[in-house]
């Protein structure tokens, strides 16, 4: 089974990975999901979604005069400690967030609002609305509106150059401070947007309930927000209600309380990377979490250009779609690998 993984640096980097392999690294997400410290990360299609993407992640590891670099690799099942699709690994983030809101020192909010919800006998997110804590100087043209400022959030950290950013910001009418716009830093960070402005979710109906904070680097909006109550209500009922009064931590509710698995989102079962390996591996756009890759399994290295431009050798042409000409550059390197008996590289 063929899968790609994408890094930067020199001729020398490639080297070294056919001498030695893809060594694991740590990472704590991919622990928390495996119970294994460190893993070797690939997608089983060259060009992943958002946050797995191996051209992505090659780019951005292209430094100064650096080549990004795509390695095929050629995985037995038997290296494979998880797998998960990449729009899967993006919603993980949201569970995440709601977890760190919902649980721990403010799980009385949860507790308040669930009991809420079950006595009106509605959905979550008919309890809940935004509203503007606090905003930069002249960042609205008027009143700050709050579905405004999450909407624009989202989009605003999406696109990758300033000029993007400041063509975004004055699509939504907003005026970002010069002092936030030319740092090196914030515009890139979703905890640092804060310095813009703080929306907070609240349920003013339920005058018990205090303000839910939408977490730091992975904001949760309304619906995202509202949906993972309802799904923490039908998780809780399926038990009876046992944990409806003593839950504080979500990680403690999983180990007492298996969710039950046709009532809550994948994202939220404790093995949902472990789970149905042999079927969730062989999914395209889905990340591999890899044992060690020794050089055996290494099929080869395609030059795809710099951290801005891709390399004539698999730049499009002529009708030609990038994800297509990636795969069939992936299989000359397999058979060339095949024939020789040693990693191949294939640059401009």
């Amino acid at each position: 089974m063929l899968a790609f993984h994408g890094t930067g640096g020199d001729r020398e980097l490639v080297d070294k990975i056919f001498d030695e392999g893809l060594v694991p690294q740590s990472h704590a997400w991919a622990h928390d999901t495996t119970g294994i410290a460190t893993h070797v990360f690939a997608c089983t299609t060259p060009i992943g979604t958002r946050g797995g993407d191996p051209i992505q992640f090659a780019q951005r590891r292209a430094y100064r005069d650096g080549r990004a670099w795509l390695f095929v690799l050629d995985v037995p099942p038997g290296l494979v400690r998880g797998a998960v699709p990449n729009g899967e690994l993006e919603q993980y983030w949201h569970v995440r967030s709601f977890a760190s809101t919902a649980f721990g020192p403010t799980a009385y909010n949860t507790r308040a609002l669930l009991t809420a919800k079950r006595e009106r006998r509605c959905a979550a997110r008919e309890l809940l609305e935004y509203r503007v804590v606090s905003t930069a100087e002249d960042l609205c043209e008027g009143p700050p509106d709050a579905d405004t400022l999450v909407q624009f959030e989202q989009a605003y950290i999406r696109v990758s150059s300033r000029k993007d950013k400041q063509r975004v910001a004055a699509s939504y009418g907003l005026h970002i401070p010069a002092s936030f716009a030319d740092d090196p830093h914030y515009p890139w960070c979703m905890g640092c947007m804060h310095n813009l402005f703080e929306v907070q979710i609240v349920a003013p109906s339920v005058p018990t309930v205090d303000p839910f904070h939408r977490g730091a680097w992975t904001r949760l909006d309304i619906v995202t927000f509202g949906a993972h109550l309802d799904a923490l209500d039908r998780w809780l009922a399926a038990h009876g209600d046992a944990a409806f009064t003593s839950f504080t931590t979500f990680e403690a509710l999983q180990k007492r309380y298996p969710p039950p698995r046709d009532q809550v989102p994948r994202t939220m079962w404790p093995d949902f990377v472990t789970a149905d390996l042999d079927a969730r591996m062989r999914q395209p756009d889905t990340q591999l979490l890899l044992d060690h890759v020794s050089p055996d399994h290494i099929v080869g290295a395609i030059d795809i250009g710099t951290r801005s431009r891709l390399s004539d050798l698999v730049r499009p042409r002529d009708g030609e779609v990038l994800i297509d000409k990636l795969t069939y550059l992936a299989r000359q390197l397999a058979e060339r690998r095949e024939s020789t008996g040693r990693p191949v590289v294939l640059a401009d």
